[in-house]
């Protein structure tokens, strides 16, 4: 009587325990499932935001290209126009006699320099605006894209409340303070992350060692040297940037400019030379125009004026 009443009472604290254990699992399991969906979603959140800051960039270097290239078309057209106005007459001196033909010659000839410079700047101005917009264009729609989750990278995101029953049965009825059934996943140091750092910030950073944030003292679960099993997933997944397969790499090396600026850098291949020459033809067709202006002046003042002292200091101003 006895005998079969222990029985009984044992195999009743013993279905007492398992239920216990399992819904204590089951409670862990859940917390870890909702944590590791909102750790997902705040990291495809900043990487959103990243890539944000790189079309920002992207928008903000050919907006310059495009802002200073249609200034340099509304300059150049101002003095193409003047230059039109001052060569349509063909000589200097419309109501005397005109000045000698060599001297009419070096008014025509700057200012017929003045207009081939003017017009070459304006239409390499104009070529350069485009092809920075067209670049932009091409690299916000096509290269540049925020990094949206698909659905099955948010299928592997989530998890669903069965999936506790799928994991192993030393995780489903494991008693609390015991090991885990898998190795912890490798956790880099600070002193890991700052490897890449030279030697002069490692010996000024050396002092505030004690200081530095590290998730193995600060957190009881990370210094642990076992997991779930589940959390061995939830690495497998993160290695596979969002797939439970490996490949995924870092965007870009430490000190390494980013792809997006490489991008631009290629593109910028396509309208930096029209930009530069755009400067450069504008330069000498000012110049022609002010030679062609000084002629004018110098002109006008001895043919018309009489003013030898207007002509000489006209060159001056």
């Amino acid at each position: 009587m006895h005998a079969g009443t222990a029985a009984a009472a044992a195999a009743g604290a013993s279905g007492a325990g398992g239920a216990w254990l399992f819904s204590y699992n089951k409670e862990n399991f859940g917390n870890d499932a909702g944590m590791r969906f909102g750790r997902f979603m705040m990291a495809r959140g900043n990487a959103n935001a990243q890539v944000a800051q790189y079309r920002e960039d992207i928008a903000g270097i050919t907006g310059m290209t495009v802002s200073k290239m249609d200034a340099w078309q509304t300059v150049t057209t101002l003095f193409l126009a003047v230059g039109a106005a001052l060569s349509c007459a063909g000589r200097i001196g419309m109501h005397g006699c005109a000045p000698p033909g060599w001297y009419c010659a070096l008014f025509s000839g700057s200012i017929f320099m003045s207009i081939m410079f003017n017009g070459t700047s304006l239409w390499l101005s104009m070529h350069a605006s485009l092809r920075a917009q067209c670049a932009a264009t091409s690299l916000l729609t096509r290269k540049v894209r925020l990094p949206i989750p698909s659905m099955g990278q948010l299928d592997q995101a989530r998890v669903f409340g069965s999936s506790f029953e799928k994991q192993e049965m030393r995780d489903i009825f494991r008693v609390p303070f015991m090991r885990h059934p898998h190795s912890a996943p490798d956790m880099p140091t600070p002193e890991a992350e700052g490897e890449g750092a030279n030697k002069s910030k490692k010996k000024k950073a050396k002092a505030a060692k004690d200081a530095k944030f590290d998730p193995h003292q600060e957190f009881g679960s990370t210094a642990r040297d076992t997991v779930p099993s589940w959390i061995r997933d939830e690495v497998v997944v993160d290695k596979g940037d969002g797939f439970p397969a490996a490949g995924a790499e870092e965007l870009h090396e430490p000190g390494e400019a980013p792809d997006h600026f490489k991008l631009l850098m290629k593109a910028q291949e396509e309208w930096r030379d029209y930009d530069v020459y755009a400067r450069i033809t504008m330069l000498f067709g000012v110049v022609s125009f002010l030679y062609a202006v000084t002629y004018y002046a110098v002109g006008t003042a001895i043919a018309e004026l009489r003013g030898f002292w207007v002509m000489w200091s006209m060159p001056m101003v």
